[in-house]
């Protein structure tokens, strides 16, 4: 009988007698290691007293994957295995290009799908040569990053401060009554720990490293408004594309696109919370390889979800959605009687069409941060794909396999 080699990322307990159960189950199985690492855990639930492990066995062909993993279980907070090579039949031609590694996250971040330094007139900022010229500086600097190094840091302009500062200032009086506990747990740290001030605009690489520290995300600058499938195949390796532009001055409290205030007031705190970080990555490896109809259902659940997704706490809805909390009038909007509001249901969200201007006519309302995690991860399991990918959050990168365990 020939070997066959497969890989097991497990969390487990800090405790010794966890990780010596684990091994006594595959020496039991008489495995031969070929790699191990580890690392604190930081998914999915964010707990101090747990630590992941990735690694690398081989087995004679008569191993029963469903045996070992259910044995596993009796010492295992989650476990995920996979053979170890990756078969060439669940690639072809007609698949397509996703990222394999967190390097290549650089190839989504490139290509502009919309806006950058180039307006169309509807733009509050067409016409505006000075506002242009700024956008095209910001758009360069964006563009020459490079995975690995710091972000530069920008040197934001009295005018932008001051279009910052007042939807910082407004935004912030509404968020006690209004945004979901996850963010309003989360939303004063960044304070101390990276700038968040009404006369400060914060800088990229300083919330990134924050996030970084407490879910393994981080921020990548991009030029503008990238595709659906780049920005969701970014998300699979806890990678947020994020703009350092700001939007006109002469229109504070509205913005046809993703700007500065969208994703450092609206995005970013919830990545520090472990259920939403780890519920934003699993849209992410969904949309790895799918079908272009299946990427447009998933910029559907976004939408519905990240973007403008209500929880409800003790009977009442919460903002927890981006677009809800970077912008006053809906935020104040979408908890009154006007709109209309359904459960979350995902097989019903993705075939729900949406306007991507004005005011929304209707929002889902999650039971909690944690549910709706769990909804995507089984729900992920349902979209067809000719084969399966794991994450290895060890080396920030994805693997192909035929069969998951």
């Amino acid at each position: 009988m020939e070997p066959r080699s497969y890989s097991l990322i497990i969390t487990i307990s800090k405790r010794i007698d966890s990780l010596v159960s684990v091994l006594g189950v595959l020496k039991n199985h008489d495995a031969v290691i070929t790699h191990l690492e580890s690392r604190p855990s930081r998914t999915p639930t964010d707990e101090d007293n747990e630590i992941d492990y990735f690694i690398q066995f081989s087995v004679l062909s008569d191993f029963s994957p469903d045996t070992f993993v259910a044995i596993l279980q009796e010492f295992v907070v989650s476990a995920s295995l996979v053979s170890g090579s990756e078969p060439s039949s669940c690639l072809s031609d007609s698949t397509p290009w996703f990222p394999r590694s967190i390097a290549d996250v650089a190839q989504c971040c490139t290509t502009l799908f919309k806006y950058g330094s180039e307006l169309t007139p509807d733009h509050p900022g067409y016409g505006d040569k000075e506002y242009q010229v700024r956008r095209k500086e910001i758009a360069v600097i964006a563009k020459r990053y490079q995975y690995g190094r710091p972000i530069p840091r920008m040197e934001y302009t009295a005018k932008e401060i001051e279009t910052w500062g007042k939807i910082f200032s407004s935004q912030v009086k509404l968020y006690p009554t209004h945004a979901c506990k996850e963010y309003n747990k989360h939303f004063p740290s960044l304070f101390s720990e990276c700038g968040y001030r009404e006369d400060n605009i914060p800088q990229l690489e300083d919330v990134s490293r924050y996030l970084k520290a407490k879910t393994d995300w981080q921020l990548w600058p991009v030029i503008g408004w990238i595709s659906a499938r780049d920005f969701l195949n970014s998300l699979a390796f806890r990678v947020f594309p994020t703009t350092q532009y700001i939007r006109h001055h002469s229109k504070p409290f509205y913005t046809p696109e993703p700007d500065i205030c969208h994703e450092l007031i609206g995005h970013a705190p919830l990545f520090c919370d472990s259920a939403f970080a780890q519920f934003s990555q699993e849209i992410g490896l969904a949309s790895l390889a799918i079908s272009d109809e299946w990427i447009d259902n998933l910029a559907s659940l976004y939408w519905f979800t990240v973007e403008f997704g209500l929880v409800n706490e003790g009977g009442s809805p919460k903002a927890y959605g981006a677009g809800l909390l970077s912008g006053n009038e809906e935020l104040q909007y979408c908890i009154t009687d006007c709109p209309e509001r359904r459960l979350l249901d995902i097989g019903e969200i993705i075939v729900t069409k949406y306007p991507e201007t004005g005011l929304q006519p209707l929002y889902f309302v999650a039971s909690s941060l944690e549910d709706m995690r769990d909804q995507m991860s089984a729900f992920s399991k349902s979209i067809p794909r000719p084969f399966c990918v794991i994450y290895d959050h060890i080396n920030q990168k994805v693997e192909v396999q035929t069969a998951v365990v």
